[in-house]
């Protein structure tokens, strides 16, 4: 299954999107799994409605953060595995949040999940990096309290 996060940018998440369609191209049978607010789902579901894809396309319109993401995607994940043998499940994200949304992806569904990236431009990643370690850095915190 293939995971496509939404995020505030069209720009970022129609590269995501053609990320996922061409990766779910390449494996016949693989669903794609959309997240993100009703606004970005449909944003990305518009992106597909011409392509092979669209009918192995599941959406998740509820979620608003990646930890949300998380949660809800795992009714989706495991539907799909008891339906068929499971394949591989990748998320499709900017580069930059990549680490963060797997750390939160294999936590909830108890897998190791792959990642698929698209690069953004126009941003500054010394600010990105940053932020993004802070938020990585917490959520570490919060298993490690949690796991005691």
């Amino acid at each position: 299954m293939l995971i496509v996060l939404g995020c505030p940018s069209r720009k970022t998440m129609r590269m995501r999107t053609m990320v996922a369609c061409n990766a779910a191209k390449k494996a016949m049978g693989r669903k794609i799994l959309i997240m993100g607010t009703p606004e970005q789902t449909k944003f990305m579901i518009g992106l597909l409605d011409s392509t092979p894809v669209r009918r192995r396309v599941i959406l998740e319109p509820n979620a608003r953060t990646t930890a949300e993401m998380a949660l809800l995607s795992a009714p989706h994940v495991m539907t799909a595995a008891s339906s068929r043998k499971q394949d591989e499940v990748v998320i499709v994200t900017s580069s930059n949040h990549a680490s963060r949304a797997k750390i939160l992806f294999d936590e909830r569904l108890g897998l190791s999940c792959g990642t698929e990236t698209v690069e953004r431009s126009g941003v500054s990643y010394s600010r990105v990096e940053e932020r993004e370690k802070k938020k990585i850095d917490r959520i570490l915190v919060l298993q490690a309290i949690f796991r005691r």
